[in-house]
């Protein structure tokens, strides 16, 4: 007897339970061309992404002559009314792309600050160099938005 209200006190609490809502899904990519002084540079994002997920940008080398090298000490950004700071410095493996073909990096963020702990609902800034085959360097970024539910 025991035994039978038990499993029927576990049935009514879980049907009190409501799941989670799910946090919808990326929607549609960007492509962000960005021009550098012997090529182009894209970065391939979504438009935003759900608070507490993985951020993944592709980065696109397009040299049209000479090299291209990058990315290079990619970081996430906040800006505020005051000043802007270092969120997280990310680690990526850079690429060399040489005129006429094309190389590909995915930077990922873990949407973590320094120490680890996870970012608020906000945008940011993913920054980087890429170099070209004269040592000159480029700085370049994009805006990731991070969304929480009902944003």
């Amino acid at each position: 007897m025991r035994g039978a209200v038990w499993v029927l006190v576990v049935a009514w609490l879980c049907a009190c339970v409501t799941p989670a809502p799910a946090t919808p899904a990326p929607t549609i990519d960007l492509v962000l061309p960005m021009a550098v002084a012997n090529g182009r540079v894209e970065a391939m994002f979504a438009r935003s992404y759900p608070l507490g997920q993985p951020v993944r940008v592709t980065i696109r080398l397009l040299p049209t002559s000479g090299t291209l090298r990058g990315p290079l000490a990619p970081l996430i950004q906040a800006s505020g009314f005051a000043r802007t700071a270092i969120v997280r410095r990310l680690s990526a493996t850079p690429a060399t792309a040489t005129a006429g073909s094309s190389a590909r990096v995915d930077i990922l963020w873990d949407t973590q600050d320094e120490t680890g702990t996870p970012v608020v609902d906000d945008d940011y800034s993913l920054v980087f160099e890429v170099e070209d085959d004269q040592g000159h360097r480029t700085t370049l970024g994009v805006t990731i938005a991070l969304r929480g539910a009902g944003r």
